[in-house]
């Protein structure tokens, strides 16, 4: 690549346009304008890759508000009319913002069906796919298989025909079918500039024909090639993408379950009465045309606008794990390589002129052999010190726009330190940062722990805000510790020294206090940065990234919550698990603040009960209409948004240790009839191609 740069700054601004416009984000305020095209966005995470270490690409997982925590919860209700409505509405969902079609629907020349399972099973197979050539499609009038293409091409076939009709222009050669690859380019990368909306639209009977065009474009860029590529099989020799696929009359949700409902785990909620759903593992399975077996589920808005591949996927967790652990992923083979052989194959060349040297070959030079053994050492060093952080030129200017980071999230973050605020309530040794200032002329150090900051917290009510009612992770989110400027902690030296006295004074706090007015607050006078900080209200709400101890936020199911009679076990688990929780969404001070007779599980279990009582009340008077509203004062000082965090975490946990990964229906009904006996996955690095000719090559010309 000739402008690696210019490449990475093109790149950005497409991906500003698909946030601002396309997914209609206020990235100065961090909220959704109204719905884009996926739905009213809540947040999202992108993460960035390079193809083929040239060019750019982002994954990014989108939470929309259309799809809630209520309704993930509904999918799988007991009550049958519930759930159907919720996956109703899960399924419009799906069909507006996913297709797996050309666009067009295709044109059939005969009735056509899908082939038996195995078929489709044999398609997806590194060896046999060969032997099956796509024709995964039974014309039920000659009783022959066809692939896709012959469906394909037949369909472009009739719309030339339409688009040309019987003049002049029907023996145009640009249009002969079917079009050389090169064509099928042009025709998908111009598509945004050609059609409708576009800045060169052409007037042409056949180019400018929209099912023609789209049917170029997708064929381009979203269509499977039969016979699968290399990346296909990464980890087993069948195709990881599980093309092709059967089609499907409408979108469901195709739940696993095994064959005796094996597969079945059990999904616990943060309830005091054990409430609990039976799931098993699920994937959405898209409504599919015959004739796009192979086409890949994408976004058509994006595919027209940007004319390029897009891949759109719902209702698997491993996508989550696989888009956030981009921030993990070495590169370093690839990028790194070229230098790589040049150290290896010159110190190579240094070793075997030393051997020959002292084999009587070749003559001895002064000094020579501690340069040889120099500059090998040296190159290995070289070697070593930049083999973990070379990255391609592209990557290389992202990171420096992103400042080093392949995300770009839609918020900010903040650090919740539970561990640092239990240990410093205990009164045990925790990390912090010494600050040193000058205070009535005398220099004074002072620790800086977040956890501090919360204990030290502002009392009372200031300008509206209600402190002591406040939890950590409350505060954490909206509010920052700022520290007071020279100018700032230069007047109340000033101060200190027109008073000229040792004794504490409130008055001298007065220039200090006068700068806290709006959206800063001072912190109490116990705080040991009192005199040098205060605490400052965000224009925007952050989100605190929680650091937990390991181990004591544990699984719902290990609390046992609707037994009364427990072991010592039990309760160490229910102890453990309410100190977290009160620790991040419950006001305090002290560790007595956070117990009810001595007992954190009482103290959150009668919290938990309370917020319950109230969400009961809640429905009903959302159902009785006639009732007047009134407000009801909160009888719990458990943060609400608290509960639904910590049933967050329960959900992430049965996700990451008990749910296995669904199986398509094809998988399911067919077998594996050619087993893969060798590590594909480490032999597929012996059998790629050299990325580099290799300097050898070069050197042994010369020799």
């Amino acid at each position: 690549m000739n402008y690696p740069g210019a490449c990475s700054i093109e790149f950005q601004n497409i991906m500003q346009i698909v946030i601002e416009t396309l997914f209609n984000w206020d990235t100065k305020n961090q909220v959704a304008k109204g719905p884009g095209i996926f739905g009213t966005v809540v947040a999202f995470a992108p993460a960035d890759e390079e193809q083929g270490r040239k060019t750019l690409h982002r994954h990014v997982q989108i939470w929309v508000k259309e799809i809630d925590q209520q309704l993930r919860k509904d999918l799988f209700q007991e009550d049958v009319d519930e759930k159907k409505k919720a996956r109703t509405k899960f399924q419009n969902y799906i069909d507006k913002i996913m297709s797996t079609t050309f666009g067009p629907e295709l044109l059939l020349p005969t009735d056509c069906s899908d082939a038996p399972p195995q078929r489709f099973r044999d398609a997806r197979h590194q060896k046999m796919c060969e032997d099956v050539k796509g024709q995964v499609i039974k014309c039920s009038s000659e009783q022959e298989m066809i692939s896709p293409t012959t469906l394909i091409n037949h369909s472009l076939l009739k719309w030339r025909k339409h688009a040309l009709g019987d003049n002049m222009d029907h023996n145009r050669h640009d249009t002969f079918l079917p079009l050389s690859d090169a064509k099928i380019d042009m025709a998908a990368y111009c598509y945004s500039y050609h059609m409708n909306g576009g800045c060169n639209k052409i007037d042409d009977s056949f180019w400018a024909d929209e099912n023609i065009r789209q049917t170029l474009l997708r064929k381009r860029f979203d269509h499977h090639e039969c016979k699968h590529r290399h990346s296909c099989f990464k980890k087993t020799c069948e195709c990881r993408f599980m093309f092709p696929f059967a089609t499907c009359s409408e979108t469901y949700i195709h739940e696993d379950k095994g064959f005796e409902d094996e597969n079945e785990i059990t999904w616990h909620d943060l309830d005091l009465n054990g409430t609990y759903r039976k799931m098993a593992p699920w994937m959405v399975i898209p409504k599919r045309q015959m004739g796009c077996q192979y086409v890949n589920v994408h976004n058509p808005t994006l595919s027209k606008i940007f004319n390029c591949n897009t891949n759109v996927q719902v209702g698997d967790p491993f996508h989550m794990y696989y888009i956030t652990l981009y921030n993990l992923k070495s590169t370093q083979e690839e990028d790194s390589e070229r230098s790589k052989r040049v150290a290896q194959t010159i110190t190579r060349r240094l070793i075997r002129i030393q051997d020959e040297i002292r084999a009587g070959l070749r003559d001895k030079c002064e000094d020579e052999s501690d340069f040889v053994e120099g500059l090998c050492r040296m190159l290995g060093g070289m070697h070593a010190a930049t083999s973990r952080y070379v990255v391609s030129a592209t990557m290389a200017h992202l990171l420096i726009c992103q400042n080093g980071t392949r995300f770009k999230f839609s918020h900010n973050f903040s650090d919740l330190l539970v561990g640092q605020m239990e240990a410093a309530l205990e009164g045990e040794q925790v990390d912090f940062r010494i600050r040193v200032n000058r205070h009535k002329k005398k220099k004074i150090a002072w620790k800086d722990s977040l956890s501090d900051d919360y204990i030290h917290r502002p009392s009372g009510k200031k300008h509206g805000k209600n402190f002591e009612d406040m939890c950590s992770y409350e505060m954490s989110s909206g509010y920052k510790k700022k520290y007071l400027t020279f100018s700032q902690m230069n007047k109340i030296q000033k101060r200190c020294d027109e008073l000229d006295s040792d004794e504490e004074d409130v008055d001298i706090l007065s220039p200090l206090e006068s700068k806290f007015s709006g959206k800063k607050y001072p912190f109490k006078r116990t705080h040991p940065g009192s005199d040098f900080s205060h605490l400052a209200e965000l224009n925007l709400p952050v989100i605190p990234k929680i650091s937990l101890p390991g181990g004591k936020l544990c699984d719902i199911d290990n609390l046992n919550i609707t037994e009364s009679e427990i072991d010592d076990d039990v309760r160490e688990n229910r102890e453990y698990y309410a100190k977290m929780a009160l620790l991040m969404f419950y006001p305090f001070r002290t560790l007595e603040d956070l117990k009810t007779d001595g007992s954190y599980w009482k103290k959150f279990e009668h919290q938990l009960r309370l917020y319950k009582e109230d969400q009961i009340e809640s429905e009903q008077k959302k159902s009785n209409k006639r009732v007047p509203k009134t407000k009801v004062n909160c009888r719990y000082k458990f943060w609400p948004k608290g509960f639904e965090i910590l049933q967050n975490f329960q959900d992430r946990h049965t996700l990451e240790k008990k749910l296995r990964r669904a199986r398509d229906p094809i998988l399911l009904q067919t077998k594996l009839q050619q087993p893969d006996t060798s590590d594909t996955k480490n032999s597929s690095v012996g059998e790629r191609e050299p990325l580099i000719p290799d300097i050898t090559d070069l050197l042994s010309q010369f020799s």
